[in-house]
């Protein structure tokens, strides 16, 4: 997987790094706010062999969208879908949605899935928003966090996701558990359990300078030069 910030800012390397992973088998996925993502950027995607693009989206409107991200990202978000989309037709390319859950749209959840299967795409993966990527310094009085009497009205759309969920199994991606426990990461704050870091059995994270993240706890184990099979196992 390719994410960020945003992979594309680094247009000739990513591109040559997804070429390069598909050439050895890996299945490969890019996370993209859209805003590079013109026309030949997309097909040129496709052609190297990209298997999953998911594409930020943070509203069922495009105001409440384009607040978050940026004036004019929601018709780019949208164009690029329906490119991606037009793609499948000659390429093995899913193409998704995914969503940061704050206090600014989380009352557009069930609209933003709605959207999304209307639209076309293959799943819909939320993931809270995350104040600060190490985990250790939130400030939880953030606008973004939600807070207060809106942590009942937050508990009552996700339990509406997780009906829905429950009749449409693979288009929300999310676990249902993982879908019960968005209410309690917030109402919690810094006493909520993150669960097992799955670094080393499941997954390896490396940032554009070589480092190997352990679910942002450290120590970090830089792999410029070194055999990354021998630091896996």
């Amino acid at each position: 997987s390719f994410v960020g910030g945003e992979s594309l800012i680094r247009m000739n390397e990513t591109l040559e790094l997804i070429k390069y992973a598909h050439s050895l088998g890996f299945h490969t996925n890019l996370v993209s706010n859209a805003t590079l993502l013109k026309a030949a950027t997309c097909k040129k995607l496709a052609e190297f062999g990209l298997d999953r693009i998911s594409l930020s989206i943070d509203g069922a409107k495009r105001k409440t969208h384009d607040f978050i991200r940026g004036k004019g990202n929601f018709n780019q978000v949208i164009k690029a879908t329906k490119n991606f989309l037009e793609l499948k037709k000659y390429y093995n390319i899913k193409v998704d949605f995914n969503t940061v859950i704050m206090s600014y749209n989380f009352r557009e959840l069930i609209d933003i899935y709605r959207l999304g299967k209307k639209i076309g795409v293959n799943q819909w993966f939320l993931q809270s928003v995350v104040l600060d990527n190490t985990f250790h310094n939130f400030n939880y009085d953030s606008s973004l966090w939600v807070k207060g009497r809106n942590l009942k009205e937050l508990e009552k759309i996700i339990n509406k996701l997780i009906v829905i969920k429950l009749k449409d199994k693979k288009f929300i991606y999310n676990s249902i558990d993982y879908l019960k426990a968005i209410p309690q990461y917030f109402k919690l704050k810094k006493d909520f359990k993150l669960g097992r870091c799955m670094a080393g059995y499941y997954s390896l994270n490396i940032d554009p300078y070589g480092d190997i993240s352990i679910c942002n706890y450290g120590p970090n184990i830089n792999i410029i030069g070194k055999d990354v099979s021998k630091i896996w196992k």
